[in-house]
């Protein structure tokens, strides 16, 4: 039991965050179950909330796992390459839940549309903060092994592929998984993007990248005044 406590002391803040952001989750799929129960044939197209809000749980988890197993700079060089690449592979799922703010347009009319702003966001929010600390938790492991300049030059690059990601998956609809299973076919749908909406792309990616960046600042900023508040206590 001491050895439990005295894990639990050492990572309460980490737990705190795991436990707070479940929560969320939790709350997130209750409203949208109390939507599915309203009849008023708006509803149903709320359900891939849930499955994108699962999705953007797994970047953390590998994050998380990748954290575990590096131990030492010879375990970061071996490992973190793979979990890294793993990592960007999903991460795109956590802040592509702001882009699903864009489906309350098609419900304006709904009865319950002030219902469905606070759960959309509830569950935006909620996606965004999971890519926040899994990225914090990467960003952390370069930063012991490397160094903060090249910390804060993989959070940039991280967020900018990150947007990238999140721009193939709402425009050009291709999941996690395509760069894996379709990757020819990725290839050719992006290039025939890029050349007929080259500025459109460029316009989205920086934007969401100065977003994504500003936001995790914000986030690590809070965080750094939550550890002060508590050597005051």
């Amino acid at each position: 039991m001491k050895i439990l406590r005295d894990l639990f002391l050492q990572h309460k803040q980490r737990l705190s965050m795991y436990a707070t952001l479940g929560a969320a989750t939790f709350f997130s799929v209750i409203l949208i179950r109390i939507r599915l129960s309203e009849n008023d044939g708006t509803h149903y197209s709320y359900l891939f909330l849930i499955r994108n809000l699962l999705l953007a749980w797994i970047p953390l988890v590998i994050a998380i796992i990748t954290e575990l197993l590096i131990r030492s700079r010879k375990t970061f060089l071996m490992l973190f390459p793979v979990g890294c690449l793993i990592w960007l592979i999903y991460l795109p799922n956590a802040p592509y839940l702001l882009t699903d703010l864009q489906h309350l347009r098609l419900f304006s009319g709904s009865p319950k549309i002030w219902f469905d702003v606070i759960m959309v966001v509830w569950t935006a929010i909620t996606g965004l903060f999971l890519g926040l600390l899994s990225l914090y938790i990467m960003h952390g492991l370069v930063k012991r092994y490397s160094g903060g300049r090249a910390g804060w030059g993989f959070v940039c690059t991280a967020a900018l592929l990150s947007s990238a990601g999140v721009y193939i998956g709402r425009f050009l609809r291709f999941s996690s998984w395509s760069i894996v299973l379709t990757p020819a076919v990725l290839v050719n749908d992006l290039a025939n993007e890029m050349s007929s909406s080259g500025s459109r792309i460029l316009e989205f990616v920086i934007l969401y990248t100065l977003f994504f960046v500003f936001i995790y600042i914000t986030f690590v900023v809070f965080g750094r005044l939550s550890e002060e508040d508590s050597r005051v206590e």
